[in-house]
């Protein structure tokens, strides 16, 4: 029905339509060489294969760069903890309180007061 409705537009006889379709045809043939001509020369299992080894080969050399990776990231969070000392804030003899920072200078922290 909807061919009929466009050549009764256009004007166009059967034989227009005709070619069309073979035309059409044509470009549906030769697209479907075209892409079996690309995938003639693949074979999957080898490719497969091929990016196993590839990978088998290559992954050993990998295991001593996550290993420095682990052991400076390891060495890294040991002393992140160690340079926390427990007791930050301390106190004089009169109750002010100080902390001390990462250059082991002594800060004055009134907010902390224990006065009495």
């Amino acid at each position: 029905m909807y061919d009929r409705a466009r050549r009764a537009q256009t004007g166009q006889s059967p034989d227009a339509e005709a070619m069309r379709r073979a035309r059409r045809q044509a470009e549906e043939d030769l697209r479907a060489r075209a892409q079996a001509h690309m995938n003639a020369g693949f074979n999957r299992n080898r490719y497969q294969h091929s990016l196993m080894e590839s990978l088998f080969r290559f992954l050993p050399l990998l295991v001593p760069v996550w290993m420095v990776v682990l052991l400076v990231s390891w060495h890294r969070r040991n002393r992140a903890v160690e340079s926390v000392p427990a007791d930050v804030v301390f106190y004089d003899n009169f109750g002010r309180a100080f902390l001390r920072d990462a250059y082991g200078r002594q800060h004055r922290m009134p907010d902390f007061d224990r006065l009495t």
